[in-house]
């Protein structure tokens, strides 16, 4: 089961399991905010199970970190040139040319969502070069606040929705 962590001023920290967040209650770190309809059945009786809990300190969340799957999440699943669906990623500017420049190619701004289609269309080459563009509206991006998969959970949990900016609420996820 999860649990939603706020920090001290209110903002989403990251979701947790249930039994990290016993663990927060029972050293002091956090406190319940809201708790699950169904109650922990202990020896003791049953106990409040937490649902939404915050921090009574604050904690810095940190960067946000890059996976292929958060590319795909952060892309909604839609292919960055087409439009249809993804199921994998591609760089914007070919691995190889960035070990020939020396930077990193798996980052925010260089990688995709791609279908199959479009990524062989591509290949080791550049936009430029391949005659392609990304869809209309479309630039590749770090996500602003949390991690997308973050944000597909949030929409999993209705209970977690007044605890979430409005702004968050509004990225498109599948």
């Amino acid at each position: 089961m999860s649990v939603l962590l706020l920090n001290v001023n209110g903002a989403p920290a990251r979701v947790i399991d249930e039994r990290r967040a016993w663990s927060l209650l029972e050293r002091g770190k956090a406190h319940i905010i809201l708790e699950h309809p169904t109650p922990l059945r202990t020896v003791r009786g049953p106990q409040a199970r937490p649902s939404v809990m915050y921090l009574t300190r604050f904690a810095h969340s940190g960067d946000v970190g890059w996976s292929r799957r958060e590319v795909l999440v952060r892309d909604s699943g839609r292919c960055a040139y087409c439009g249809g669906p993804a199921g994998t990623i591609d760089h914007v500017l070919p691995q190889w040319r960035c070990r020939a420049e020396g930077r990193p190619a798996n980052t925010w701004e260089n990688t995709v969502a791609a279908c199959v289609g479009c990524q062989q269309r591509k290949g080791g080459r550049t936009l430029e070069q391949a005659g392609m563009r990304f869809r209309a509206g479309f630039r590749p991006g770090t996500p602003r606040h949390l991690r997308p998969s973050f944000l597909r959970l949030l929409r999993l949990c209705p209970e977690w929705q007044p605890f979430v900016p409005a702004g968050w609420q509004q990225t498109p996820v599948p």
